[in-house]
C-alpha cells in the first residue's frame, strides 16, 4: 500500500520532510486543512500522485485526517501527457483561506492562482457541515488563445485508512465517498468527466501522472474494498488572449451546491470568463 512505501521511502529524512512539507494551514471553527509542500518537478512532470500533500480535519487540529493528497492537474492541446503545479511563485496562507500563484509550463504566458477556502459555518460542523472549496484561476496573457483540460484529483484518506472507502456518483459532478459513519462530497463544479479507481501512482485516477495522454472515462471501479482515488476532468476548454477561466472543487460534508454558497464562492459556480 502506498502509505507503507512513502513511510519507508521517507524514513532516513523524516524530520526534515516534515518542516519541508509546512505549505499552510487554514481553519474554521472545528475544521482544518493543512496543504503540504508543492512538487519541484521541471514542467510540472510529475512522475507519481503519491505526494501525501493534504489534511484534512474536521475534529480539530489533533482530529482524525481523512484525505492524503488534493491536487490540481492539466494538460494543453499540444502536450502528450499531464502536468501539476508546481514551485509557487506567491503563496499567502492565513485564517480560513490560502492562495498559491503559479506560472503554468507547455504554454506562453499561462498563469494560475489557486485558492482554498474552508467553512464551518456554526463552528461545530452541524447540520451546515464543512466545506472545503478550491478553485483554479488560469489566465492567459499571451498573444494566442490556448486549448486545455483541468483535473481534479483527490486521495481520499476517510477515517484515517487506506482500504474499504466506497464511492458513489451523488449528482452529475459530485461523488458521495464514504468509510464507515464518515462521508464527503467530492465535487468538480461543471466538470464533464469522473474517475474513481483503486489507488495506483500511475494508475486510474493517478494516471495524470504517467507518461501517456489521460481522459478520465465516467467509472467507478475499485469501490468498497481497496485504497481509491478519485478525479474530476474539465474538457475543451479555450482561453483566449487575455482572458481567465475559473474552476471549482469542492470538498463537503454536505452535499453542495450549498458548500459554495456558504463558502463564500457563490460567484465561482462552474466556469467564469473575464478580460
Amino acid at each position: 500500500m502506498k502509505r507503507a512505501a512513502f513511510i519507508v521511502a521517507a524514513a532516513g529524512a523524516a524530520l526534515l520532510a516534515q518542516s519541508a512539507m509546512a505549505q499552510g494551514t487554514i481553519s474554521s471553527g472545528n475544521a482544518f486543512y493543512t496543504r503540504g509542500a508543492w512538487p519541484t518537478t521541471a514542467g510540472g512532470l510529475a512522475t507519481t500522485v503519491n505526494q501525501n500533500a493534504a489534511d484534512m480535519r474536521m475534529a480539530g487540529a489533533a482530529g482524525t485526517d481523512h484525505a492524503w493528497d488534493f491536487q490540481w492537474w492539466y494538460r494543453f492541446s499540444a502536450d502528450t501527457r499531464e502536468r501539476t503545479l508546481v514551485s509557487p511563485t506567491s503563496t499567502s496562507w492565513g485564517g480560513s483561506s490560502g492562495n498559491n500563484g503559479f506560472t503554468l509550463s507547455g504554454a506562453t504566458g499561462v498563469t494560475a492562482q489557486v485558492a482554498y477556502n474552508i467553512s464551518d459555518p456554526d463552528g461545530a460542523g452541524g447540520s451546515l457541515g464543512y466545506n472545503l472549496v478550491a478553485t483554479m484561476v488560469v489566465t492567459n496573457s499571451g498573444a494566442s488563445a490556448v486549448g486545455m483540460s483541468i483535473f481534479s484529483y483527490f486521495d481520499t484518506f476517510l477515517n484515517g485508512d487506506d482500504a474499504g472507502d466506497t464511492s458513489v456518483l451523488q449528482s452529475a459532478d459530485t461523488l458521495r465517498l464514504s468509510q464507515g459513519a464518515t462521508t464527503l462530497f467530492f465535487q468538480g463544479v461543471g466538470a464533464q468527466n469522473y474517475m474513481t479507481a483503486a489507488w495506483s501512482a500511475t494508475g486510474g485516477a493517478g494516471s495524470v501522472a504517467d507518461s501517456a495522454i489521460t481522459n478520465y472515462n465516467n467509472t467507478i471501479t475499485g469501490s468498497g474494498g481497496s485504497d481509491i482515488a478519485s478525479g474530476w476532468q474539465w474538457t475543451n476548454i479555450s482561453i483566449g488572449p487575455g482572458q481567465s477561466q475559473t474552476f471549482t472543487a469542492v470538498i463537503s460534508t454536505v452535499p453542495t451546491p450549498g458548500a459554495i454558497a456558504l463558502a463564500g464562492f457563490a460567484g465561482l459556480a462552474g466556469l467564469r470568463r473575464r478580460r
